[in-house]
């Protein structure tokens, strides 16, 4: 069987990305299996968004393909609270306790309680006896203040005695416990740096202070209200599951060196945008007629110094109908346990339609899916199914034209968690391995068709990028590379198998 497709594998940096891309699908493909540049008119212009078009050969009518890379975020101020609320709800460190702690040194006595067996200790009364007189649960009392109050010299104990029980002190004894008291103030430094603590992490009373600080020290010695206060106080802290929806879409816009956004529509128009300060004239989807935009990622976090230089790896097949994309982002740009990097997999086109179809599908067969470092937004653009392009595959239209309609994967699979240990594929089949195609259903028009040039299936003993040949030593032979996909949010989400990978077609002659 002849390959009837266009194949291309190569690297490219995050800043060229888009460029290189479109490149692939419009000039360097061959020519039965081109798709039209639309804007810009020439290639060599394209930077962070592009439009190509395809007329494929199920339907009378041109579709569009919107690549964009997005400008970074710059938060608002009410972002910027949202994002200083998230940091300041995440676990004290260890610099943030030894602040406290200072904080509590330079207190009035009769701040610190603990619960200790059953009876509740307060550090004037304990420290008014003699140490003497002192049962256990005192002694472990006394410890905890003086670990919280930084009290490490036994004679300042005898001092605190003798001031709190109004005992005459030597004029000697007068000034080392004045020494003593100023030694815990804090500094000038340390006042800016606490003041600052206090607002971030809402230390609204010293009681919560002194209570996370035993939490810290001795969790042991919480009383139930402590424990109470505790809760209450955390939650004030928590972000809601709306600001933490909101948050994750804001952090993921500030950083544009991860991923692109691509959206399908049926029309394009001129719109006006401003660019290094002047207006121009550019193409656009029209707003009405496209889906939302589907983020097809290729790592999720990265350090800070990591420039739009970072390499990304692609693979691309394609001809007029179809196109199978994976993306991998170099893991040299990634640590152990390499859980960063992201391999990634999108579909830009048509279905083939099913084989027995009482009805062709020749106005809607058109769609997209992407895979993302984020949980995709679910907007009510087109109602309350309206696809992502991300966790579905989103169709230009349902069966009767219900709009970017989302539908999802079916195909044959054993049990997603079935207990296995296999590493030469089949023993009763020659050591072949099963993959299937993907048949997409709507939830109301139900089997539609099938994705064209890709499987999926199970990913034991094949290494990614591995070959797989279909029909092998036959006119019919087919090629296909695996790739197991880390975006934790792609088509498979919503399957029976989120862990089967994916193998798209390539040409037989394709070297390893």
């Amino acid at each position: 069987m002849a390959d009837n497709l266009y194949y291309s594998e190569g690297s490219t940096s995050v800043k060229d990305i888009i460029k290189t891309l479109v490149n692939e699908i419009t000039q360097k493909a061959i020519a039965a299996y081109k798709w039209t540049l639309v804007y810009p008119t020439d290639s060599s212009t394209i930077t962070d968004h592009a439009i190509v078009s395809t007329h494929n050969l199920y339907c009378d009518r041109t579709f569009y393909t919107k690549f964009e890379r997005s400008a970074a975020t710059i938060p608002t101020s009410d972002q910027q609270k949202l994002i200083n609320k998230y940091n300041n709800s995440k676990p004290l460190t260890d610099e943030q306790y030894k602040l406290m702690a200072s904080y509590v040194e330079s207190l009035d006595f009769g701040k610190i309680n603990a619960f200790i067996n059953g009876v509740t200790y307060y550090e004037t009364t304990v420290f008014k006896k003699d140490s003497s007189s002192l049962n256990v649960d005192e002694t472990t009392f006394i410890q905890l203040v003086r670990t919280i109050r930084n009290i490490t010299d036994d004679y300042e104990v005898t001092l605190i005695y003798k001031y709190l029980n109004g005992i005459a002190m030597t004029q000697d004894e007068q000034n080392r416990y004045q020494t003593f008291k100023e030694s815990h103030e804090l500094t000038s430094n340390e006042a800016i740096d606490w003041t600052a603590l206090k607002n971030n992490r809402k230390f609204y009373s010293d009681n919560i202070v002194i209570i996370l600080l035993k939490e810290h020290l001795a969790p042991n010695l919480l009383s139930t209200s402590d424990q109470n206060s505790l809760a209450s106080y955390r939650q004030s802290m928590e972000l809601t599951n709306t600001e933490m929806l909101a948050l994750s879409q804001l952090k993921a816009g500030m950083d544009n060196r991860n991923h692109i956004e691509i959206t399908i529509g049926t029309a394009i128009q001129d719109v006006q945008v401003m660019e290094n300060g002047q207006q121009i004239t550019i193409k656009d989807l029209v707003e009405e007629e496209c889906s939302l935009p589907a983020r097809l990622a290729w790592y999720k976090n990265l350090d800070s110094n990591i420039g739009n230089w970072l390499p990304v790896q692609y693979w691309i097949t394609q001809n007029v109908d179809s196109i199978n994309l994976v993306l991998r982002g170099d893991p040299s740009a990634d640590n152990y346990p390499y859980n960063n990097y992201l391999t990634s997999y999108a579909y830009i086109g048509a279905l083939k339609p099913v084989a027995d179809s009482a009805y062709t599908d020749d106005i809607y067969n058109f769609g997209v899916t992407t895979s993302s470092d984020i949980a995709p937004t679910l907007t009510r653009k087109y109602g309350p199914r309206t696809g992502t392009g991300v966790t579905d595959f989103c169709m230009v239209g349902n069966k009767v034209g219900m709009p970017y309609q989302p539908h999802y994967s079916g195909f044959y699979t054993s049990h997603a968690f079935m207990d296995k240990c296999n590493f030469e594929g089949s023993r009763w089949n020659l050591k072949k391995h099963q993959f299937s195609d993907v048949t997409l259903i709507h939830p109301i028009d139900m089997e539609r068709g099938k994705l064209q040039n890709v499987l999926v299936g199970d990913v034991s003993s094949i290494y990614d990028t591995d070959r797989l040949s279909y029909k092998k030593d036959t006119d019919d032979e087919e090629m296909y590379r695996k790739f197991k996909i880390s975006a934790p949010y792609w088509l498979l989400n919503n399957s029976a198998n989120n862990l089967y990978c994916v193998a798209i077609r390539i040409p037989i002659t394709t070297s390893e």
